[in-house]
């Protein structure tokens, strides 16, 4: 119990222990703000470490989370059949990217066919992750037969193939190939 004396006390004995008291009382508080002071010290060093360790730790996850709200993009592939060559043939592509996947859309457009011959082939706007079979996707002859397609994407290579459902040739001209589907990039 601390002992607060009036202002009217005149014993000195009262007075006196009142004066250790607050000496007491006054080295807990100096010793409480010097603690507090080290304990600053700590957090602001803990803090400007955090400062110089945030920009890359945001620039990380923008990384893993591009894509999440982003639109599609645009890409002109580059078109060949496995056999020959095309006359007039034009492509557009688009992608979404959500991390490593990525949402592929590709429209081909056999104006004249020329020798070419096969499958038709079509690059990718990023290369595949190496799996241990071919990506699969999907799609539709528009104009000429509107058959379905089946195109493959090959781990080993940058294109996807595409023939008929039934691995017909879908070279025609003045067909529009359509085919969508989704890989892994590499």
């Amino acid at each position: 119990m601390v002992y607060a004396p009036g202002t009217q006390e005149k014993d000195l004995t009262k007075l006196n222990m009142s004066l250790q008291q607050n000496a007491a009382q006054n080295k807990t508080n100096a010793t409480d703000i010097a603690t507090n002071t080290t304990n600053i010290v700590t957090n602001t060093a803990a803090i400007a470490s955090i400062n110089a360790t945030l920009p890359g730790q945001i620039a990380t996850l923008q990384g893993q989370t591009a894509g999440y709200e982003a639109a599609w993009s645009t890409y002109t592939p580059t078109i060949n059949s496995t056999g020959g060559t095309f006359t007039t043939v034009s492509a557009t592509g688009r992608y979404l990217q959500i991390g490593k996947l990525i949402h592929l859309n590709i429209e081909v457009t056999i104006t004249t066919v020329g020798t070419a011959t096969g499958q038709v082939q079509a690059t990718l706007p990023f290369n595949p992750k190496n799996s241990q079979g071919a990506y699969i996707l999907a799609g539709r002859e528009r104009v000429v037969t509107g058959k379905m397609l089946y195109g493959s994407i090959a781990s080993s290579t940058n294109k996807c193939s595409m023939t008929f459902y039934d691995n017909t040739s879908a070279i025609a001209a003045t067909a529009v190939l359509v085919c969508t589907g989704i890989y892994e990039a590499a």
